[in-house]
């Protein structure tokens, strides 16, 4: 008779992005003070853990250190809590872009925990607290939809899911190092968060109000990479509503109603040097399987 293969488990790793994002101020540990309203969208990275002597697994990213790589990280800090000396092999299929302000990294370790929870049969209840110690996000992905950050990002109060919006992205080349937009950002850029307050109380009455979305990383994105302001140029053009910065950038995104002008805007921007993609808004994350969640939401006001 034959071996058994080992069992797998497969995890979808969602994308975000910003719906607002306004720094309020900074604070005494040298982190700044957010408020953000976050929404995961369908594009995903995939997280397969299978059953393997020890953690091991390539890099999520090529060429990328075991200290900086997230997914390794979340395994071990999983196995330390809760399943001593426990292995699996690990492979990351990436889709999201690195470093483009769509959260790939934090949304690969909570993908992680999550597969291995379910490989090793250990309970989930220590996924928030481990998630938190990785990085601020990282419990957002867990759940995924709809979200208000505030504090340093860590504190998160989940919204009714957003009306349902397509989603151009567009990465111009450059990149932009999150703690490179802060130290840019000048000080008639920084702001209260009511804007973005006002956004999550608009979408708690079921509403997505284009005036009521803002990024203040938007100017230190710009400066750090002009090559941003033609792409916001053209989503606006297309007739996004509305078209802004995601995260500390370099991705942009702009919002539509109807699939069929999302595509035809994406096809306008494809150039060379340009990355883009179609994907609409996501409802759940990591801790949802995929048969559970329906294709796309309901579009409203």
């Amino acid at each position: 008779m034959g071996q058994t293969p080992p069992r797998a488990i497969s995890v979808q790793a969602h994308a975000k992005i910003n719906l607002g994002l306004q720094v309020v101020g900074r604070r005494t540990d040298g982190y700044h003070e957010l408020a953000t309203v976050l929404q995961t969208v369908a594009l995903a990275d995939t997280v397969t853990a299978s059953d393997h002597p020890t953690i091991d697994g390539a890099p999520s990213i090529p060429g990328l250190a075991w200290e900086a790589d997230l997914v390794m990280r979340a395994a071990h800090a999983l196995a330390a809590r809760v399943r001593p000396g426990r292995g699996a092999l690990l492979r990351t299929d990436k889709r999201i872009p690195v470093a483009a302000g769509m959260g790939g990294g934090s949304s690969d370790a909570a993908a992680t925990l999550v597969a291995l929870t379910d490989l090793w049969g250990t309970e989930r209840r220590v996924l928030p607290e481990i998630g938190a110690s990785l990085g601020t996000d990282v419990p957002f992905f867990l759940w995924g939809g709809t979200a208000l950050a505030t504090g340093r990002g860590e504190r998160i109060e989940p919204l009714p899911a957003a009306p349902m919006r397509w989603v151009v992205l567009a990465k111009v080349e450059d990149e932009i190092a999150t703690a490179a937009a802060y130290r840019a950002l000048q000080p008639q850029e920084w702001s209260d968060g009511a804007t973005t307050r006002a956004l999550a109380l608009a979408l708690q009455r079921g509403n997505l109000p284009a005036g009521l979305m803002r990024n203040d990383l938007t100017g230190p994105a710009l400066r750090l990479a002009p090559a941003i302001a033609p792409v916001l140029a053209a989503l606006q053009a297309a007739g996004a509503a509305p078209a802004q910065v995601t995260g500390s950038g370099p991705t942009c995104f702009g919002l539509f109603r109807d699939e069929t002008a999302a595509r035809a805007a994406e096809l306008k921007l494809r150039r060379p040097g340009l990355w883009t993609a179609v994907t609409w808004f996501q409802l759940a994350g990591a801790l949802t399987p995929p048969d559970h969640l329906p294709t796309i939401g309901i579009i409203g006001e």
